[in-house]
C-alpha cells in the first residue's frame, strides 16, 4: 500500500510540474517594427569632392521574417544633408536640405556562429552573429530645399553589415514570441537621390551612409499542450 501511495504521489506531481511548465511552440506567424539611425549619412556629388557634406537620416518600418533568412522591409525614409548653392558664378554657400520617401526593402540574414553562451535565469542563453545584405528602392515624397532648382529621384541603394540577436534554451512564451535583433552595416546609394539644375552648380547627389537598426520581431505561439 505504501509503495502505491508513494507512486500515485510521483504521478500526480509529474502532472502537476507538465502542466504548470506551459510549453510554446512558436509559428512561422510573425511581424516586426524596425528603426534604423544613418551616421554619418554623407550626401556625395558626383565628380565634386568639394560637394561631399555631411548629415544625419533615419528610417522607420514594418518587417517579416520568410524562412529565416529573408526579411522584406517597408518603411519611411528621411535624409538631412546640405547642398552647394551659388551665391555667384565662383562663390557657393552651404544650405540644408530635408528629402523624405516611402522605400521598399528585402534583407538576407547568415547566421556565422553563435557566442556569450552561458546560463541566465535558469535557461540556457546565447547571441548568434550575423552578416546582412540587401537591396532597397525609395520613391520621393518630400523635398524642403532652400531654392528652386532641385529635384529629388527614386533612389535604388544596397546595404551589408553585420546583425547580432540573442536566443534562449527552454519554451517559455516570452522567449519563443519576442527576438530583438542589432544590425550594424553600410549603405550606398547606387542611383542620384537629388539632382540640382541650378545655373553654375548642376550636380547629382548619392548617399554614402553608416547605418544602426534596432529590428523586434513578433512571432505567434501556442501552447504545446493545446496541440
Amino acid at each position: 500500500m505504501k509503495i502505491r501511495s508513494i507512486l500515485l504521489a510521483l504521478v500526480i506531481c509529474l502532472c502537476t510540474l507538465s502542466a504548470s511548465a506551459q510549453h510554446y511552440v512558436r509559428t512561422k506567424k510573425n511581424i516586426g517594427i524596425f528603426a534604423s539611425y544613418y551616421i554619418p549619412d554623407y550626401s556625395m556629388a558626383k565628380g565634386n569632392n568639394a560637394g561631399n557634406t555631411q548629415g544625419t537620416g533615419f528610417a522607420i518600418g514594418v518587417t517579416h521574417e520568410m524562412k529565416r533568412f529573408f526579411f522584406p522591409e517597408l518603411f519611411f525614409v528621411s535624409h538631412t544633408s546640405n547642398a552647394y548653392i551659388p551665391d555667384n558664378s565662383s562663390t557657393f554657400h552651404q544650405s540644408r536640405v530635408q528629402s523624405s520617401a516611402l522605400g521598399a526593402g528585402l534583407i538576407f540574414k547568415y547566421d556565422l556562429f553563435r557566442f556569450d553562451q552561458h546560463k541566465k535565469k535558469g535557461n540556457c542563453f546565447g547571441r548568434v552573429l550575423n552578416f546582412i545584405i540587401g537591396p532597397e528602392y525609395t520613391y520621393p515624397v518630400g523635398l524642403r530645399a532652400p531654392a528652386s532648382g532641385f529635384q529629388q529621384n527614386g533612389e535604388f541603394a544596397a546595404k551589408a553589415g553585420l546583425g547580432m540577436y540573442s536566443i534562449w534554451g527552454g519554451s517559455s512564451k516570452n522567449h519563443m514570441s519576442w527576438v530583438i535583433h542589432w544590425e550594424v552595416y553600410y549603405r550606398r546609394g547606387l542611383t542620384p537621390y537629388l539632382q540640382s539644375d541650378i545655373p553654375f552648380a548642376s550636380e547629382k547627389y548619392t548617399l554614402s551612409s553608416l547605418g544602426i537598426t534596432l529590428r523586434v520581431m513578433y512571432f505567434r505561439s501556442y501552447k504545446f499542450s493545446d496541440m
